[in-house]
């Protein structure tokens, strides 16, 4: 071997060796890590099923006219007689 290769050589093993635990580290992780996040996705898809089934009722509740209705009438009794006139003119 002449002096060049020798010389790559040690720079090589100097910065390659003290690296290779973590390399070693992330590749026997790496299944893991899929497998959690995996299972977060699951559980954020889950959760924003149950928040559209949740919104889904909310609007069918405030788009009902009876809720407008008891809205309306519940806004009127808290204004007092007052606001009937104003809102009849």
């Amino acid at each position: 071997m002449d002096w060049p290769t020798v010389t790559l050589l040690i720079v090589l093993l100097s910065v390659g060796l003290p690296m290779l635990p973590a390399i070693l580290k992330a590749w026997r992780s790496g299944p893991r890590q899929a497998e959690e996040a995996e299972s977060t996705v699951q559980a954020l898809e889950q959760e924003v099923a149950t928040l559209r089934e949740r919104v889904a009722t909310l609007e069918a509740i405030v788009t009902d006219d009876g809720y407008r209705l008891t809205q309306e009438i519940d806004r009127l009794e808290s204004t007092g007689p007052e606001a009937v006139k104003v809102a009849a003119s």
